[in-house]
């Protein structure tokens, strides 16, 4: 995986800035892409290619190659965190009344829409402390999460994509598949030459 990522990246540096965008993101959120995740987290810096900037300019046509939604949930001078996800995906996970019942203790009322929600989980994040229960609509086990928040000294399983108390093997072949939906687009891009129509690929 190490080598392909850095074949991956020699590729994309003589892209142009849009086309770099996307697959930067497009490499990131890869499983939510193919709908084995809810939703991913992406953080675009200026140091990169001067990604955030770019992101702005851009952030339209990005989404509508990449068949997304997008949410940002922080930003700073230097960087900005966005929430991709893919809308009917996030919503059933939400709406999951186990899920539902956890998320009421953080403030999230059932009858709260998506957009509400992403909205209060982004008032969350200003205090410069990630809300922990973003694990949920990232689509990581409940389980794990619970885990994660109330026992924050626990030894985990195994610790990947989120923090494994549970499904160790569930959680290894998720990973597995995460990861092959990540292969995917560095196997496709690396082939073309000397730009990437995204949809294409994904």
């Amino acid at each position: 995986m190490k080598l392909a990522v850095k074949a991956f990246r020699e590729k994309i540096r003589y892209f142009n800035d849009l086309d770099y965008l996307v697959n930067v993101i497009a490499f990131n959120i890869a499983p939510t892409i193919k709908g084995l995740k809810a939703a991913t987290t992406v953080t675009l810096c200026n140091k990169d290619r001067n990604m955030l900037e770019n992101w702005k300019k851009y952030k339209i046509e990005v989404l509508n190659r990449l068949k997304v939604k997008a949410f940002e949930l922080k930003e700073t001078d230097r960087a900005i965190i966005v929430l991709f996800y893919k809308e009917d995906i996030l919503k059933s996970s939400l709406e999951n009344e186990v899920t539902e019942c956890y998320l009421s203790k953080f403030g999230y009322a059932s009858n709260m829409s998506i957009d509400k929600k992403l909205k209060l989980l982004k008032e969350r994040y200003q205090n410069n402390i990630c809300p922990h229960e973003l694990g949920l609509f990232l689509g990581f086990p409940l389980e794990d999460v619970k885990m994660f928040i109330e026992y924050p000294n626990m030894e985990c399983l195994i610790c990947g994509y989120w923090k494994v108390y549970n499904d160790e093997n569930g959680a290894l072949k998720k990973f597995k598949d995460f990861d092959d939906a990540k292969l995917e687009i560095i196997n496709k891009v690396c082939k073309v030459s000397p730009s990437v129509e995204i949809l294409k690929i994904v």
